[in-house]
């Protein structure tokens, strides 16, 4: 939505509650307007896409049936002659790996991107963002620890050589879309796009973090059979470009191409774990 702002857009947001601090920011911005109410909500939906020319769409699981909100959102789109719909997507693990591997929360993703591919009338992209940054900072993905040594312990059941594509999601996911609205849904119409601007092992991450932040930080690899969710799934997903990106793409290529300005894993330490100035 910033990036939408500062690029001239007037943008349509649509948020659960005006009234919190978050969507108050946003409302600050130029040429933002918010939408109140919720996408379970047919009613609201059908009417959340009136006078729109381009719409950007990110769902979660945590929203309700997310593949029939996936799917009444394209529809109120189409009917309202949306004219670029750039859709977030994810793969199927189960599909790819003949059943082998499943991720139940990301599964509803790729089965809303089918039914958008077979609608008439509504020219969509589907943009694939690679493993949050943001997720670098004690998650279900990763536990970040500083020691009494001032060091950090980065622990995960990921494997060390393992490379892990990924974006800022606050500083970069915004920019990339605003192109591909920018250069148009001729160019993009039925295309995946891997929004991904590093691609690095956790070897190599956390040697970037320690250099970029001159605090030391170490890599531990533990069992994956001590997270009590079904992590291996995830991690069958994130570590694997074959499986992650089931497509002909380039990781980071494409990405950079899109947003030349995005910022490197080391600048998101920088950010998070520099070390105080003595």
């Amino acid at each position: 939505i910033p990036a939408a702002s500062e690029a001239g857009f007037h943008v349509r947001a649509q948020v659960r509650s005006a009234s919190k601090p978050e969507a108050k920011a946003l409302e600050a911005l130029p040429n933002v307007t918010l939408i109140e109410g919720s996408i379970e909500e047919n009613s609201f939906v059908s009417t959340l896409f009136k006078d729109a020319d381009y719409a950007w769409i990110n769902t979660t699981f945590h929203q309700g049936d997310e593949t029939a909100i996936g799917k009444a959102l394209a529809l109120a789109a189409r009917d309202a002659g949306v004219k670029h719909y750039v859709y977030s997507s994810l793969p199927d693990h189960s599909r790819i790996s003949n059943g082998k591997w499943k991720h139940p929360a990301w599964a509803p993703r790729y089965a809303v991107e089918e039914f958008i591919r077979s609608l008439e009338n509504l020219p969509a992209t589907f943009v694939y963002m690679g493993g949050y940054m943001e997720n670098h900072n004690d998650s279900f993905f990763v536990q970040v620890k500083r020691q009494e040594d001032g060091s950090i312990l980065y622990s995960s059941p990921i494997d060390r050589h393992a490379k892990i594509a990924s974006v800022d999601v606050e500083r970069d996911l915004g920019p990339a879309i605003v192109a591909i609205f920018r250069q148009g849904a001729e160019k993009w119409h039925q295309k995946r796009v891997p929004l991904a601007f590093e691609n690095v092992s956790m070897d190599e991450l956390v040697k970037g973090f320690s250099e970029a932040t001159g605090t030391k930080v170490v890599y531990e690899q533990v069992s994956k059979e001590l997270d009590p969710t079904d992590f291996r799934d995830i991690i069958y997903g994130v570590t694997n470009d074959d499986v992650y990106y089931d497509f002909d793409c380039k990781v980071p290529d494409e990405a950079r191409e899109l947003n030349p300005n995005w910022h490197s894993l080391e600048d998101f330490a920088v950010n998070r774990w520099k070390k105080p100035e003595a």
